[in-house]
């Protein structure tokens, strides 16, 4: 009985002082706490050091698992009692998109890299089509437009998939099909361009059958988009108007699209008020590259 007891306060000692050692989470480590587990090393909390826990987890494969046999399934402190919900505060904590995908939101400010240029090709037209800036963007457009958003960290096809990440254009919007053009949307990783979108100036507006047959230029029959193929990581100029919607008439080059009147661009507001104002700026990005004819205060659908 004796013997029993000692071995039991002997096994309970041992494991007080295992999680007393993995509590403190002292810089430097002196010794493994238990198999395979170590305190962590000088500059795991320093951004600027080579021990930064963050580049630990890329050099892991983005894995965060082994994190949780210390500070918990929810990383909320677990046996250590040490927290990371503090500095990773939103949902899921550090498994949240934008540890890895951005900041504010998850389409990268910032890519895995460190870089936030928009020369980056991780980083590129990201922020554009998802936030804008208000002037030059569209009606809202969601990651799943462009990527398969995967439930979780660990689904597989992501973290354990190489980078860079696959690019499958599923939007609607960019598929649009108008008076008989159906896009087939793409994006060549070779050259970086987008290709073959609605959204990009792939679409068609027959004069027949229309109730603003007057705009048309001349014996124009439709009106056509620019098709334009953009480089993903090249920048401003490449949205600026007229871009994906010009034309030349005799009066001069033109931002409206070719088979259309020719108009400078601070009469466009004249027909599509709400959409621009009388500079020809975007006033209402939701009105704006939405798949729509927005003119009048009235909306059609392309036929």
């Amino acid at each position: 009985m004796r013997t029993q007891s000692f071995l039991s306060l002997s096994v309970c000692a041992v494991a007080v002082l295992v999680l007393n050692g993995c509590a403190e989470l002292r810089d430097p480590a002196p010794e493994a706490v238990a198999p395979g587990i170590a305190v962590h090393p000088s500059g795991w909390s320093d951004e600027t050091s080579t021990s930064f826990h963050g580049k630990a987890i890329a050099a892991n494969s983005w894995d965060m698992r082994e994190c949780r046999t210390c500070h918990g399934q929810t990383y909320a402190g677990g046996a250590v009692n040490v927290s990371c919900l503090p500095c990773h505060s939103k949902p899921a904590g550090p498994e949240n998109c934008t540890t890895c995908h951005g900041g504010t939101n998850a389409a990268p400010p910032e890519d895995l890299n460190g870089n936030t240029s928009t020369t980056a090709r991780a980083v590129g037209a990201h922020q554009v089509h998802l936030v804008g800036p208000r002037d030059l963007a569209s009606a809202t457009i969601t990651c799943s437009d462009c990527h398969h958003v995967p439930a979780t960290v660990y689904e597989p096809g992501h973290v354990d998939s190489p980078s860079p990440a696959e690019v499958a254009v599923n939007s609607p919007l960019a598929k649009l099909s108008t008076g008989g053009i159906t896009p087939t949307p793409t994006y060549d990783p070779s050259t970086q361009k987008c290709s073959n979108m609605f959204c990009h100036g792939s679409w068609r507006l027959p004069r027949t059958g229309t109730n603003y047959s007057f705009v048309f230029a001349g014996d124009a029959t439709d009106m056509v988009g620019t098709n334009f193929a953009p480089t993903w990581n090249a920048g401003a100029p490449q949205s600026a108007c007229g871009t994906c919607h010009n034309s030349t008439h005799e009066e001069g080059p033109s931002i409206v699209p070719q088979g259309h009147n020719f108009s400078e661009i601070n009469g466009c507001a004249g027909c599509h008020a709400g959409v621009v104002d009388a500079t020809g700026k975007i006033v209402d990005p939701s009105k704006h590259i939405n798949g729509k004819i927005n003119v009048f205060g009235l909306e059609y659908d392309f036929r």
